[in-house]
């Protein structure tokens, strides 16, 4: 397998505008690793804990890039709330951050090593009988 890779991130509390989340997202086997922080948007002075939060690749609908010319947005889609409810910012079943420019590669290859891991989970399931567990 290939390395893991880390992609940097950033997104805004929805509520105020005065919190930001920074962090990273990693893509394990079956699962995102995703680790942040909470920091106050104005000084960046105040900030919490790093917290981390598995996301279990069966639970992905998608995983998709979105490229801008001055950042570029990663959105995950969960098959359920629960999967993500502890991600800040979420949005519904959604979940978007801002890549910078400089880690848009990074984060290309990511999504391509996560979408590539993601259809090996669902061609193990169909191979799965129904009612069967590994």
């Amino acid at each position: 397998m290939v390395d893991q890779i880390s992609v940097p991130f950033k997104n805004t509390d929805n509520n105020t505008g005065l919190m930001e989340h920074i962090g990273q997202i990693t893509c394990h086997r079956d699962k995102l690793v995703i680790e942040f922080e909470k920091k106050d948007a104005i000084l960046g002075v105040y900030h919490t804990a790093i917290e981390t939060v598995e996301v279990p690749l069966a639970m992905v609908l998608s995983l998709e890039l979105k490229k801008g010319w001055f950042f570029t947005r990663l959105t995950l889609s969960a098959r359920q709330i629960k999967a993500i409810e502890d991600l800040p910012g979420r949005d519904g079943r959604d979940w978007t951050v801002t890549i910078r420019k400089k880690d848009r590669e990074a984060a290309a290859d990511l999504v391509s090593v996560a979408n590539m891991q993601l259809s090996e989970i669902r061609l193990k399931m169909l191979d799965t009988p129904f009612g069967e567990e590994d």
